[in-house]
This record gives C-alpha cells, structure tokens and sequence, in this order.
C-alpha cells in the first residue's frame, strides 16, 4: 500500500478522531474505550466523504447504520473546538456535529463523547518540539512528524 506525505502528515490520518465529553483525545488502547476498535472508518469520493460503520455488537445485537459525513461541510460549516491530547494539550480539531456525535455513542457506548477531526482549515496545529526519542525532530507547526 502506499502514503501521501502532505504538511499536515500522511494523507487521511486524523480526519475523525474521538474525544470524550471532557474533550480529551479518545484511545481504543484504553479499555473503556475498547469499543473504538469496532467502528471502520472509510475515505470515498475522492476525500469528500468519510463513511463510518460499526458491526453488531454483543450487547446491542445490531449494527448502527453507515454514517456518512460530508467533510466539505465540516471545513466550511463544522465549528472549531480544543481537545487535549495525552502529550498535548489545545489541539484544535472540527467537530463533526450533533448526530455524528449520537452515531458514535451509539456505536462505541462512549458517553458524551464527539466525532472531530483536522479538517481542511488553518486552525490545526500542535504545540511542542515533537519527540526526539522517536526520531522527530519537530513538526513545524503540523502534525507530529509531518514535512513542511
């Protein structure tokens, strides 16, 4: 398979992300979280539209409809919020809105929680010099490890 490298990092990371009803950056890896993991995200039309699906769970016998998501919209209409990243915090992400939020709680039995992503505006941007005990030596004002 292959990656785009854009300024922002590769090409698709980041366009949905989750954050919990305290706004801080939701991990499948945590295990209230665990449910994450179930929920398949999809880049169509050219990266347009991103379409998330979720197969039946154990304790909902049902899968949740497909929920597609303009990400036009987002860009142009989707409100700028701050979540708080593990290692950083005033990310600034687009929140997806109202019923992608219901969607994700119904899927992922995530309480409060929100569908957000980098967008396509000029809010986005990390704080910090990057890890370079990971070999990035700063992110220039995108995503950790991305190129100029």
């Amino acid at each position: 398979e292959r990656a785009t490298a854009t300024r922002r990092g590769f090409e698709g990371d980041r366009t949905a992300q989750v954050v919990d009803e305290d706004g801080t950056l939701c991990t499948p890896r945590d295990r209230a979280n665990e449910k994450l993991f179930r929920v398949r995200p999809e880049i169509i039309d050219g990266g347009k539209i991103l379409r998330l699906t979720s197969p039946p769970g154990e304790d909902n016998g049902s899968s949740s409809p497909p929920l597609v998501i303009n990400l036009r919209d987002v860009v142009e209409k989707g409100k700028v919020v701050t979540a708080e990243a593990m290692d950083t915090p005033g990310v600034k992400l687009r929140d997806y809105g109202d019923d992608a939020a219901r969607w994700m709680e119904s899927a992922t039995g995530i309480p409060g929680c929100r569908v957000t992503g980098i967008g396509g505006g000029d809010e986005y941007g990390r704080a910090g010099a990057g890890k370079p005990d990971q070999g990035d030596a700063g992110s220039g004002g995108g995503a950790p490890g991305s190129l100029p």
